[in-house]
């Protein structure tokens, strides 16, 4: 299973690239997204570290993504957003926008499970969602912060076990999301652009992607 998640991982995640950019591009901006994410260093470099944790959580995050512009009602991933009342236990429930953020959420803590700065990633992703939906006078993508937020609520809940250490552990939870360790594990501002956290990406390519 370990050898499996690092050889299907990223192109799982460039199939998920591929689904994400379906209501808004043609084939051909969807090939070149879906090429453009197997060629970021970020996932040759994770192989190489063997790190089948994060290598999950990144071939998760386009469907996370994706999910996130559904059930935010972004256009046009959702032409209208969810809504409606019903009981918890009606099988309806699930089409509400309630039931909704809390699939979302439970997709999400399966996600942070394997690595909690998912989550971080999933609300700057959404924060970017919102600055692009502003230039584009599209005035449902401030609903991607409100419903990454609440999913992240949600998600806290469901491992709330793992919550309640990180809380009580302090300054030193940061290791949990990834904090380098010392200045020199810091891979630099150049490093951050092109993903580069290890030995591929030291090109001039990788600027590009």
């Amino acid at each position: 299973l370990p050898r499996a998640a690092l050889v299907l991982a990223i192109p799982v995640g460039a199939f998920g690239v591929w689904r994400l950019l379906k209501p808004v591009g043609s084939n051909r901006a969807r090939l070149v997204g879906s090429v453009a994410f197997l060629c970021l260093s970020l996932g040759p470099n994770l192989v190489a570290g063997g790190r089948i944790d994060v290598l999950a959580a990144l071939a998760a995050m386009p469907y996370l993504v994706r999910r996130l512009l559904v059930v935010a009602g972004v256009g046009p991933f959702a032409d209208q957003p969810a809504h409606g009342h019903a009981r918890v236990l009606d099988p309806s429930w699930r089409t509400t926008r309630t039931g909704q953020v809390v699939i979302l959420g439970a997709l999400e803590a399966v996600v942070v499970a394997l690595d909690p700065a998912a989550g971080v990633a999933l609300v700057v992703a959404a924060v970017g969602l919102f600055a692009g939906g502003l230039l584009v006078g599209d005035p449902r993508s401030g609903h991607t912060v409100g419903v990454a937020l609440a999913s992240s609520v949600v998600a806290a809940v469901l491992l709330l076990p793992l919550t309640i250490n990180t809380l009580v552990a302090g300054p030193s939870s940061l290791n949990l999301f990834g904090a380098a360790s010392g200045p020199w594990s810091l891979p630099g501002l150049g490093g951050l652009v092109r993903l580069a956290m290890g030995p591929v990406g030291t090109g001039a390519a990788a600027w590009l992607l």
